[in-house]
């Protein structure tokens, strides 16, 4: 299904939703995750004032599941707004291999997705909306350049008819839009408006065009949302990515799940022209696919030789004096109800435990699936007898987020209200719950009540309720911005910004300076020890972003004491449990984790 296991895998979560709590006893938890900088963020350039490409590789390591993902760059680095890049300039480019489930079969395939990104509008520079974004026929709208907007075969904008822009750069996207409302369409509070937003699309798997917007926000945008108040200016300015029309109906397209991610973007510090943009493009422009003629981008360098040349406007402006400078990623983890390891949207068998069963293998030789039809033996009525639809409603079983219950509707379109059929919306994202946690959790809402006779099952389940226990962290890469010498030992910490430690006197570290096996780099806490658990990644001390673990960050935890995460039913257990505060994952806030909060206490974060 394609919001659930490909967009929904691959977006960047906005509105982080949570879910009702269970008794200690009742708890059952994802048992790892570890998403990571797989190399190091770098910056082509690093002179103070310069204007630096930035790369930054990410990877979602298997088994994690990756529920949701927000990206903070340092609140000393300026990023340029749309209003001073023209649209259609060439801004960079992201390369990614996602690891995919075809046509019902196991989570085996490589996927090679590059995007091409160009400036695009916002509604600081046009009031002009563009419909469209999930399944070919909308996504194929905006990656035309024909000004026909409505898909009516009429020119409504004859000036982003073949002007080498995709019509979804040269409009605002509704969906973005959306997306971008704290209290959702008709509500009081008005959308939040993107600083920048850079546009591309590309065919997935040769089957489905999606189209991404990355839209950069003002600092602090994002506290407005439902259980991210804590998201303030401190922290920088967020960016999230929207993969097609999060707000669509799903639809099955032959891709069955998205496992995993690895990716390396390149965002330019300085526009390069894009050579689409010519009165005679090169041939590689212009595809075609699902009947639709794509408008391409490509990067025609920098000084750049085609007219119009939107090369030389500087995106991205490093601080001017030396400083030490943090990209970081807020990432939180798909959900896990039956605490078996497998996140909701991938586990067929989502509320029966199936631990020793593989998503990643062929069906055949999951370990767990006899008749190979991609419903494993923990929740297969037969599986002796191979069925790859079980309810026969049309979505093939891997694809399926109820494979038991038929829940397609009579259109086939996967339906047209929240949280009915095949589309899982359980919880409003303009509507806080205690967790702050991903507001749907991948399991169809039929099965979320057909799930309530389980005979083992850890808790009830409820279509207005996101079950499963999940885990959030914020990963850092540390970049040191400075003339030569400021970075001597290398490890992306400016030398004169280093506390010194029981290893690093004088302020020079040895690339890690407080011990605790986490190299500077990428330590989100450089002179406090907090050594990554095993299976998990970092998980934080400074949680306020003031750049110290001290009595703020313990005021945090001990108000929240006592807090359990799981899913179901709430309980005795006080509300306000947030799986940033877990430190050590264990779904509860709780005198463990006050002990390595104060562990570390006046720490130089």
């Amino acid at each position: 299904m394609i919001t659930a296991r490909i967009v929904g895998g691959l977006a960047a979560a906005l509105a982080l939703a949570a879910l009702a709590l269970l008794a200690p006893a009742e708890l059952a938890r994802a048992s790892t995750f570890n998403p990571q900088f797989s190399a190091p963020v770098t910056f082509s350039d690093t002179a103070p004032g310069g204007h630096p490409d930035i790369t930054i590789p990410f990877d979602i390591p298997p088994p994690s599941a990756l529920g949701g993902a927000v990206n903070f760059s340092d609140p000393s680095l300026a990023n340029a707004t749309d209003a001073q890049i023209p649209t259609g300039a060439y801004i960079g480019r992201i390369n990614t291999v996602a690891k995919l489930g075809i046509a019902n079969e196991g989570c085996v395939t490589d996927s090679p997705v590059d995007f091409d990104l160009i400036d695009a509008s916002t509604p600081a520079t046009t009031n002009v909306l563009i419909a469209g974004g999930s399944g070919n026929s909308a996504a194929g709208n905006l990656a035309e350049d024909d000004g026909d907007l409505d898909e009516n075969g009429s020119v409504e904008h004859p000036e982003f008819a073949n002007n080498g822009i995709p019509d979804g750069a040269d409009a605002y996207p509704t969906f973005v839009r959306d997306s971008l409302d704290p209290d959702g369409p008709g509500g009081p509070q008005p959308p939040v408006a993107p600083n920048a937003r850079y546009f591309g699309t590309a065919v997935v798997a040769g089957v489905l065009i999606i189209p991404i917007d990355i839209v950069i926000l003002p600092p602090g945008a994002l506290a407005v949302f439902p259980n991210q108040a804590w998201m303030t200016p401190a922290w920088g300015a967020p960016s999230t990515i929207i993969l097609g029309d999060p707000e669509a109906p799903p639809s099955y397209n032959g891709i069955s799940d998205f496992c995993n991610l690895s990716s390396t973007s390149t965002i330019f510090g300085v526009s390069h022209d894009n050579a689409c943009t010519a009165v005679t493009p090169p041939p590689e422009c212009t595809s075609s696919f699902s009947g639709f003629s794509m408008r391409k981008a490509s990067d025609g360098g920098c000084p750049g030789s085609t007219v119009p040349n939107e090369c030389g406007f500087n995106r991205a402006t490093n601080p001017a004096t030396t400083k030490t400078l943090k990209a970081r990623v807020f990432a939180v983890s798909d959900r896990d109800y039956d605490g078996d390891g497998h996140g909701n949207s991938l586990d067929v068998c989502s509320y029966t435990s199936n631990p020793t069963w593989d998503p990643r293998q062929f069906n055949a030789l999951s370990g767990g699936d006899a008749d190979g039809d991609g419903l494993p033996t923990a929740c297969d009525p037969n599986d002796t007898v191979f069925n790859n639809d079980q309810d026969g409603d049309g979505w093939p079983n891997r694809a399926d987020n109820c494979p038991l219950t038929a829940n397609s509707d009579p259109g086939g379109g996967g339906g047209t209200t929240p949280n009915t059929f095949q589309w899982d919306r359980d919880v409003p994202r303009d509507s806080a719950i205690s967790d702050a946690g991903p507001h749907a959790d991948g399991i169809g809402p039929a099965c979320d009540i057909a799930a309530n006779s389980c005979v083992g099952c850890p808790g009830l389940l409820s279509p207005t309720t996101a079950n499963g226990h999940y885990h959030a962290t914020m990963v850092v890469s540390n970049v040191c911005i400075g003339l030569a010498g400021a970075d001597s030992d290398g490890d992306g910490v400016c030398n004169v910004n280093e506390p010194p430690a029981s290893n690093c006197a004088g302020g020079v570290n040895d690339t890690d300076c407080d011990d605790d096996l986490v190299s500077d780099r990428f330590d989100n806490c450089i002179a406090g020890a907090n050594p990554k658990l095993p299976n998990f990644a970092q998980s934080q001390r400074d949680l306020t972003a003031d750049g110290f673990s001290d009595i703020s960050d313990v005021s945090l935890l001990t108000g929240v004491f006592g807090a359990g995460g799981f899913s179901g039913v709430a309980t005795t257990n006080p509300n306000g449990y947030e799986g940033r505060f877990d430190l050590n994952y264990d779904g509860f806030v709780d005198i463990s984790d006050v002990s390595l909060m104060t562990g570390i206490f006046g720490a130089t974060c």
